[in-house]
């Protein structure tokens, strides 16, 4: 993995740092020590692995939230420990003791105990199905004024369906008690026959777990399709759900199988999962409309953010401070959240890397 590419992104958090006069210790901890695991690998020959964050082959990610909420937009950014050089086992054991280590230095060993019981239950047993595994274990953190939340994340594609939406369920009882059976229950009825289990996420913050994400891929990638597929609750957000799948199939065409990924977060309390889901998520695969360029992008994204009630002001800012730190980055995904009546918009953006032709201008 090149320096630059390591520089590059050190500059770019510093440049988020000085501007809000951010001096959080903690969060500057997390994000460094995720850098430094990304980066800081030799290169691979031959490669033994693939980067499961991004198809591009980054281990870094980039995203900026747009919401209906004014202020500063906090520091957000995904990360893959390990490079393309070792096996699937050995990166999952470098992930695990990065974790131990992060929990360690912020004091917020409390999590550990449920994290392992999480991974646990997530990670391939047998060592030939761990060694065929997707990837790896991923990380993700935000760093705002209240201090970072870092995020696990751990695919579940891998083995029988069945087996798969069992260690969902599994997960869920982890924290859950007997009032969430008719949540999980009402998920398992409207996602199983339209969706195959694709992730999950934990979420840390204060030295607690706050909150569990399930994820699954959508098979038929179409607005109806993932509007059924939505709580009952959730049913104010059809329009929304509506306005994004469908501008973007009207711009740029139809997506692909499981090209929306659908994300049910759970909300943990005191170790205790509140027992119904407080935010759906739809991720859109938009990485293969970067043909048409991401200013196309852009300009398709701003109005469809103007109509949901969001400013977008932001994202512009964002895409400019990515040009001049990563010339040639590319959007992912766009993803649509939506709790109490309102919604988010996130852009995933993936940097150009150095060695690349665009991105060394």
């Amino acid at each position: 993995m090149s320096m630059r590419d390591r520089e590059r992104a050190e500059a770019f958090f510093g440049e988020w740092l000085d501007e809000r006069e951010a001096g959080d210790a903690a969060g500057r901890l997390v994000v460094e020590q995720l850098l430094e695991a990304a980066y800081d690998v030799p290169a691979a020959d031959p490669v033994r692995r693939r980067i499961a964050i991004s198809t591009p082959g980054a281990p870094v990610v980039y995203s900026h939230k747009c919401s209906a909420r004014a202020g500063a937009a906090p520091f957000r950014m995904l990360s893959e420990p390990g490079g393309v050089g070792i096996s699937v086992p050995e990166q999952v054991a470098l992930s695990r003791n990065l974790l131990r280590r992060l929990l360690d230095h912020l004091s917020w060993s409390a999590a550990a105990g449920p994290l392992d019981a999480v991974l646990d239950r997530l990670i391939p047993q047998d060592a030939g199905a761990l060694n065929e595994w997707h990837g790896g274990l991923g990380f993700g953190v935000e760093v705002a004024d209240t201090g970072p939340e870092l995020r696990v994340y751990c695919n579940v594609r891998h083995g029988e369906l069945a087996d798969r939406w069992q260690r969902l369920i599994d997960v869920v009882g982890e924290f859950a008690d007997v009032r969430a059976e008719d949540a999980v229950a009402e998920i398992l009825g409207i996602a199983v026959p339209r969706a195959v289990p694709a992730g999950v996420a934990v979420a840390v913050g204060g030295g607690d777990v706050r909150g569990i994400r399930l994820y699954a891929g959508l098979l038929d990638a179409t607005a109806e399709s993932a509007v059924a597929a939505a709580p009952q609750r959730f049913a104010h957000a059809e329009r929304a759900i509506s306005r994004l799948v469908d501008s973007y199939r009207a711009w740029f065409g139809d997506l692909g199988t499981q090209g929306l990924t659908l994300a049910y977060d759970f909300a943990v309390i005191d170790g205790v999962l509140w027992p119904s889901v407080v935010r759906y998520k739809v991720d859109l695969f938009c990485e293969p409309s970067s043909g048409h360029g991401t200013a196309a992008l852009l300009d398709w994204i701003e109005p469809l953010a103007r109509s949901l009630g969001l400013a977008p002001a932001g994202l512009r800012r964002f895409a400019s401070d990515l040009d001049r730190h990563f010339p040639g980055w590319t959007f992912q995904y766009l993803s649509l959240g939506c709790r109490d009546g309102t919604q988010e918009l996130s852009a995933y953006c993936v940097p150009g890397r150095a060695g690349d032709p665009i991105a060394d201008g």
